[in-house]
């Protein structure tokens, strides 16, 4: 990060949670009103601030968008941008900054109120035009215009989760023919494998017996949720793997929404058991810019809201240094959830292990 970034709070850490911490808030609303769609859910709990402090304060985030669309005016004077997904305003409000002639802000959440008094309290109002609704219903500029540049914070936990992207993907119909720019442009998901033997006794262990009952029955459903926390990058005991890299200008909705993968993991350690899997990401922006930039949500790199996705395994795997495991994952975007992903793990000669991301 640059020397002249703005002081942005830390985000906060917290202990391993679920997923689906974050929707909770807004099913909670939903049941005093009665709604009950996913959908709901989904925009509802972009309509709580708290889920916009995360972001907002995540200094890898926030400064990356910042320094990207500051350090790149070329990309973004004059231009009419489109901003997906915009939340609190704050990427359109870059832009502004960046002398874009015509910024459209769409979001489908409740929030637009607050972004809209946020750019017309930082006198964006001639530049920025707050929308709300859906992206895939948005039917582009009046007078058939072009947009010249998207942008979107539209990545998940494990990169997928919430399934964004199709929503971007449905805009890139709006660009501007042969020119036009979409960012970030180019993602990679990781897999690496961990050794924890004290996550494993607190998070799954401890039911085999608590005050003499025996409650194993409760690993069942531990080794089925999709943990989403930070790790220590010393507990990593293989080499990570690329197993998924999307160039977003033209990817298929497919490898988003339905695929799947082998890889070979490598043991960096002698005498070391993988207890399971770390799943990260990589974003970067780079077609057309000055001045590339991109971010890793890895344990090794600066902690981001996304921490990591852990995948614990129910048949740990021994091995030195040099040995390799085959694995295979299969990700599905669910049925009854869009937002939602269904993922089947296969390492070594242990069983199929089917994961939820909601």
């Amino acid at each position: 990060m640059s020397s002249n970034d703005p002081p942005l709070p830390s985000p906060s850490s917290s202990t391993s949670s679920t997923i689906s911490s974050k929707r909770k808030r807004a099913e909670d609303e939903n049941e005093e009103t009665g709604e009950s769609s996913s959908a709901d859910y989904y925009y509802d709990s972009y309509s709580h601030h708290g889920i916009h402090v995360e972001m907002i304060t995540d200094t890898v985030r926030t400064n990356t968008y910042r320094n990207f669309i500051l350090n790149n005016p070329h990309l973004f004077e004059g231009k009419v941008i489109l901003d997906v997904g915009c939340g609190t305003g704050i990427l359109s409000c870059f832009a502004a900054m960046a002398g874009a002639k015509k910024v459209y802000a769409i979001d489908n959440s409740k929030i637009v109120k607050m972004a809209r008094e946020i750019v017309k309290k930082n006198n964006f109002t001639d530049v920025v035009e707050v929308i709300k609704c859906k992206a895939e219903d948005w039917e582009g500029p009046p007078d058939g215009e072009k947009v010249d540049l998207i942008i979107s914070e539209w990545m998940g936990y494990f990169l997928f989760y919430e399934n964004m992207l199709p929503s971007v993907m449905s805009c890139l119909r709006h660009l501007r023919q042969g020119t036009g720019l979409v960012f970030p442009d180019r993602t990679e998901l990781y897999l690496v494998g961990f050794s924890d033997p004290k996550r494993m006794d607190e998070e799954v262990n401890i039911w085999k017996d608590i005050g003499g009952v025996d409650m194993t029955p409760m690993i069942e459903c531990v080794e089925k949720e999709a943990v989403v926390d930070f790790i220590e990058h010393s507990t990593l005991c293989t080499t990570p793997v690329p197993i998924h890299t999307l160039n977003i200008p033209t990817c298929k909705l497919e490898e988003c929404l339905d695929w799947e993968r082998t890889f070979t993991l490598s043991f960096a350690t002698d005498n070391a058991v993988i207890d399971g899997i770390v799943g990260y990401f990589e974003v970067a922006f780079i077609g057309g810019a000055k001045n590339p930039v991109g971010f890793s949500t890895a344990p090794f790199a600066k902690p981001t809201h996304w921490k990591q996705t852990l995948f614990y395994l129910q048949k740990p795997i021994s091995g030195n240094k040099g040995d390799t495991v085959m694995g295979e994952i299969k990700v599905k975007s669910k049925k009854n959830n869009g937002r939602d992903f269904d993922v089947k793990l296969k390492v070594g000669d242990g069983d199929w292990q089917d994961f939820v991301l909601n």
